[in-house]
């Protein structure tokens, strides 16, 4: 009955936009909904209730805070600086470890250790007279060895490793040989691989799950980055609503690096609390996506602001960050690469041109801050000098389909591996 202590009101508004023809990817219509409900309507609905219900001790919330955004955003986006690289600098050529088995196999990732070795993910191809199947491993390889350490195989993960700033520790999701759900294991060199075990009735979701680490260890979010736990003792803590992923029709994406974890969305980037979820700031960027003329848009938002599902990188050291664009415009020469931030000023430093590609697939930053590697496919690999704005080494790339990329402990080499084989440049002495 309305008024008694166990009343409990929702309010909810639902807002769908059609998408233009030319977007639809199927015969039916198609939809973008957004749930943000505005603060206006929000506080009619709240003054309505309060008339209805004088007496009673309505708790909502604190404000309506959580459904509208917390930093006003520029009426329009900030123009890009278009950055060009040139191909005049030094040329380095990579060394190159290839891993000949009688079976197929694809190195899936990389980390550096402390100790100089490389923990590599790798999924392999195994076969008989009767069956194939692929698994996954995880290697160490240690630099003057001849073969790698084999740490753990399974029926799939190890596909994307998580490691501390200083090398010292890696996290990844795997699920066992005989297991019948993904795990999250634990690596450091004293104590070997551990399997974290979750309460019953509390496993996480982890295929799904985005990483972010700093000094004291993972938090883990969930795909939307709805949620934000911190790893610690082996034990998630409880999950941290973050109200920000209630404003857009797209998911939130985690930007691995920074002092505090930063996401793309389709406002821009925004820096969030690990304690609260809640927004520290956020920052406008150029167009990243290409909108059709006369695309519908929600408030608040500019479609060509939205993000794309390119990956991008946040450097704690560097004070700066990168998100991708693509501007799907190949006559202008600038379809596609990264807007580079200042994260400390909140301004663009300039947008860097990835030339001849349609998507950035890789990107990484040096632990030092001063590096910043972009990747599409084949060839085009382009190292910056983030705060020099240019880029003096000329990587060269040889026909492999790089899976990832990295940097060393000391930043003077960029490591990446794809195919069967791991490639080292240096670049010390620039």
């Amino acid at each position: 009955m309305l008024g008694r202590p166990a009343t409990a009101i929702t309010i909810q508004r639902r807002h769908s936009l059609r998408n233009p023809p030319s977007l639809a990817l199927a015969d039916t219509p198609q939809f973008q909904t957004q749930l943000l409900v505005p603060a206006a309507e929000f506080q009619a609905a709240l003054n309505a209730i309060t008339e209805a219900l004088p007496n009673a001790a309505i708790r909502l919330a604190e404000s309506p805070e959580v459904w509208i955004p917390s930093v006003p955003m520029p009426d329009t986006l900030p123009a890009p600086k278009w950055r060009i690289p040139t191909e005049d600098g030094r040329q380095i050529k990579p060394t190159i470890r290839t891993f000949r088995t009688t079976d197929s196999i694809e190195l899936q990732a990389v980390r550096p250790q402390t100790d100089g070795s490389l923990i590599i993910g790798v999924e392999r191809l195994i076969s008989n007279d009767t069956v194939a199947m692929a698994i996954a491993e995880l290697w160490r390889l240690v630099p003057d060895a001849t073969e790698p350490q084999v740490l753990w195989q399974g029926m799939s993960g190890a596909d994307k490793l998580v490691a501390s700033p200083d090398g010292k520790q890696l996290w990844f999701t795997g699920q066992e040989l005989d297991g019948q759900h993904d795990s999250l294991f634990h690596y450091t060199q004293e104590d070997g691989l551990v399997r974290i075990n979750f309460p019953a009735g509390k496993r996480p979701r982890l295929d799904t799950a985005q990483w972010w680490i700093d000094e004291q260890g993972p938090i883990m979010a969930s795909y939307s980055v709805g949620t934000l736990q911190r790893l610690g003792n082996l034990t998630l803590s409880s999950p941290q609503p973050v109200p920000r992923v209630q404003w857009f029709f797209n998911d939130l994406r985690l930007l691995p690096g920074g002092t505090h974890p930063w996401v793309d969305d389709d406002q821009g980037v925004a820096e969030l609390n690990p304690q609260t979820g809640r927004v520290l700031r956020s920052i406008a960027v150029p167009p990243r996506v290409q909108a059709p003329p006369g695309l519908p848009h929600f408030p608040y938002l500019d479609p060509r602001a939205a993000r794309t599902y390119a990956p991008g990188v946040a450097s704690a050291k560097g004070k700066w960050l990168a998100t991708a664009f693509r501007l799907d415009d190949q006559s202008s020469g600038h379809s596609a690469g990264v807007h580079v931030l200042d994260t400390d000023k909140a301004t663009l430093l300039y947008s860097a041109v990835l030339p001849d590609a349609d998507q950035v697939r890789l990107v990484a930053a040096s632990p030092d801050g001063r590096w910043l590697a972009v990747h599409s496919y084949g060839r085009n690999l382009v190292l910056w000098d983030v705060r020099a704005g240019t880029n003096p080494l000329h990587l060269l790339v040889p026909h492999v389909t790089l899976s990832d990329l990295t940097f060393s402990l000391d930043s003077n080499r960029l490591i990446g591996v794809g195919n069967e084989h791991v490639l080292t440049w240096p670049l010390s002495g620039k």
